[in-house]
């Protein structure tokens, strides 16, 4: 390999490309020393440029990580790109595998993830009112998908790296976009679209969401008009419902490009929205339906709430399969199963006509028909839109459940067109329209790699029946005294000992009938840790342990809250940031743990659950100055750990600088206390500076 190394200036460099020359983004040297940086202080490698930077090209591309970085005006999009070959050969030397390992490619990408969102963390922090800048979501692009990554008119500029030693290049590719070239980019698709061609129109509607969050101040109402309008317009005609759909997509041609010469030319201060003429043929569905009043017979109810129950039962399946697919297992069975689920769900509420859920079901099938088909990978944004599928059909699910109640026909589900665009986008293939929360590469607990277990067989019994049977219980357990006072004049002595037996039986079965395992609670902690983490920008995974101990149904409902907001805290306080947890000698990916079990304590049993996780723990000292600072202890009282660490129950207490949408307001802890004793439960804490903490709740077992 011949190392042509370049010295980098300060100033853009210009470029080739077919005889036209094209700057260098500005940021390019930013972003040079930015992935340097990373390498060095986080993998002990360094990088070196090799020769000068050229026009991208995605031919011979294999692998490829890419992230927006949104600032006021314009975005970058930055990336790191390899054939297979050099890929594999970086993530050797990166990973300390020897030459002949093949490694698998969810470790090619999730390195290369790593990678870019650190990258992009510096370059924030590096320029000036970078603090403005917000991260889109992470395009994860592995063999064909690579060639979507370019754009119609938007030069991406690639500059070579490698690793001394190292066979082969690894691409930092950079491209700048603003609201000029974001116009021109749309003419360009728009230019080479059919209105029969929905993949390409379907890269306009994310091209003109895009072109909105670039104009930032720049814009004002009559361009915002403008593209709501022709966006209108092209999902429209995707839908089919343009009566004429040559005039229209000419229409939006010459809309969006003198939009393109009033920004390139500085006039947007003289633009006026143009009058849009009528090509639909008909005004349905342009506004929602109203809920209107509906009876429905008692076999229908009776389906209706079936569906509810099954379907929910698959949703939470789906969640397992998806964190066992994230964690990079390869499970085609769990993906077959995955299909089943959104395949029956599809089935059973088209039967209903409850429409909303019948085209979620349909468009998220489909994607993971591509994915049993080896067509597609479930990874990175595809895996991501899967899960908001399961989270929006749980809203669907709950929607459907209010309107059987109240009487009243299904509604139609907020949210729902942006889901299914996106799902359509990874379908088609192309560049998917991202939600607003940053993202950070998921690893998964080990726990949820393994197969599921076998289920018992099981019959479905009315509560109302099991509470019956409890009230009967209880009746026998009064006059089991009395039996045994009985004398054997006025009772056999067999028969006194058998109906003794019967009722110790009886309450035993009676209670067990009102117990049901904590699996679906943690199971749906296990889904929470994975959006949280993606939310905090953290690598957090949760385990389960004792997922099959009994407890009583109605404890478990009230065991829900304080276990979310306990989770919360965990890894929005307890588990540090990555970079920090490398420092300190920490794995960079944090564990929580959930562990519930059963104990005798004196004769009596006991239900134990135990939140652990391995982060920095709770400093006796801070917790004790923050208490003073507020007034909740008076100076010079001495506290032992143990007391210190209760003060986090106080209501209002929070040892938090800054305030999240997750947690930091001083409010939640002391709920959980709150709902642990009303349910005659305690919890305690231990916990180790550097070390991280345990939260020990014990509850009484039983009814």
């Amino acid at each position: 390999m011949t190392n042509n190394k370049t010295t980098q200036s300060d100033k853009n460099r210009d470029v080739p490309a077919n005889g036209i020359t094209v700057e260098v983004p500005p940021n390019m040297e930013v972003a040079i020393r930015a992935i340097k940086e990373v390498c060095e202080t986080m993998f002990g490698i360094s990088l070196e440029v090799t020769g000068k930077p050229k026009v991208f090209s995605t031919e011979g591309m294999e692998y490829g990580v890419g992230i927006s970085l949104l600032h006021e005006g314009g975005s970058w999009e930055l990336g790191l790109f390899g054939s297979k070959e050099n890929s594999h050969n970086f993530v050797r030397a990166f990973l300390g595998m020897n030459s002949e390992d093949e490694p698998p490619s969810n470790e090619v990408v999730d390195l290369l993830g790593e990678i870019v969102n650190m990258v992009s963390g510096i370059v924030k922090r590096s320029i000036p009112g970078g603090e403005q800048i917000n991260f889109g979501v992470p395009l994860y692009l592995i063999a064909n998908d690579c060639k979507t990554y370019l754009p119609h008119t938007i030069t991406v500029i690639a500059q070579p790296l490698s690793v001394p030693g190292v066979e082969g290049d690894m691409l930092l590719v950079l491209s700048d976009r603003n609201p000029v070239t974001l116009a021109s980019e749309i003419s360009g698709v728009l230019n080479d679209s059919t209105p029969s061609e929905t993949q390409l129109l379907g890269r306009v509607i994310a091209l003109f969401e895009e072109f909105e969050e670039c104009l930032g101040e720049t814009g004002n109402d009559a361009i915002s008009k403008t593209i709501d309008n022709c966006s209108s317009i092209v999902m429209n005609m995707i839908n089919e419902e343009i009566h004429n759909d040559d005039a229209a997509l000419q229409w939006v041609r010459t809309t969006v490009s003198e939009l393109s010469t009033a920004l390139s030319k500085r006039r947007t201060h003289l633009y006026k929205t143009p009058t849009i003429p009528d090509f639909r043929t008909t005004e349905k569905d342009e506004k929602p339906s109203e809920q209107v009043s509906v009876d429905r017979d008692d076999e229908t109810l009776e389906t209706i709430t079936e569906f509810i129950q099954e379907s929910e039962d698959g949703l939470n399946n789906a969640d397992q399969i998806l964190i066992r697919l994230e964690s990079g297992a390869d499970d085609q069975d769990g993906i077959n199963a995955l299909f089943r689920v959104f395949h029956s769900i599809k089935g059973l509420s088209s039967f209903l006509e409850i429409t909303d859920v019948t085209n979620l079901g349909h468009t998220t099938e489909t994607l993971l028909d591509l994915v049993r088909d080896g067509k597609l990978k479930l990874i990175g944004t595809p895996l991501d839109v899967v899960f908001e599928a399961t989270e929006l059909m749980r809203l669907q699910l709950e929607n459907v459940r209010q309107s059987v109640e109240s009487k009243l026909s299904f509604p139609v589900t907020a949210g729902l067109p942006k889901l299914l665009s996106r799902l359509e986008a990874v379908i088609k293939g192309e560049n998917v329209p991202g939600p607003e929360a940053p993202v950070a590469q998921q690893q998964t607990p080990e726990s949820a790699q393994t197969p599921p277990p076998s289920v018992k067989e099981t019959v479905k019994i009315a509560v109302d029946l099991i509470d019956r049977l409890a009230r009967i219980s209880a009746s026998f357990n009064k006059i089991e005294p009395d039996i045994i006072n009985l004398k054997s004049a006025d009772l056999p002595e067999n028969i006194q000992k058998n109906m003794i037996s019967a009722c110790a039986e009886l309450q035993e079965v009676s209670t067990f009938m009102q117990m049901v395992p904590i699996q679906t609670l943690f199971q749906k902690m296990t889904r929470m840790v994975r959006d949280l983490s993606k939310k905090t920008g953290k690598l957090a995974r949760l385990t389960l342990s004792g997922e099959d101990t009994l407890f009583a149904r109605n404890m478990i409902e009230k065991l829900n809250d304080p276990l979310v907001h306990m989770i919360r805290n965990a890894v929005d306080h307890g588990i540090e940031d990555t970079e920090l947890r490398k420092t300190t000698g920490k794995p960079p990916l944090g564990t929580v743990q959930l562990i519930a079990r059963c104990e005798e304590d004196n004769g009596k049993k006991q239900a134990i659950i135990e939140l652990k996780d391995d982060g920095k723990g709770l400093n006796p000292k801070v917790l004790i100055e923050k208490a003073l600072s507020k007034g909740i202890i008076e100076p010079g009282t001495e506290l032992t750990d143990e007391e210190a660490f209760k003060l986090i129950f106080v209501a209002g207490f929070s040892t938090t600088a800054n305030v999240t949408a997750i947690s930091g307001r001083g409010v939640g802890m002391d709920v959980v206390r709150t709902n642990i004793e009303s349910l005659g439960g305690e919890i305690l804490i231990t916990s180790k500076v550097g070390i991280g903490s345990t939260f020990m709740i014990t509850l009484p077992w039983g009814i």
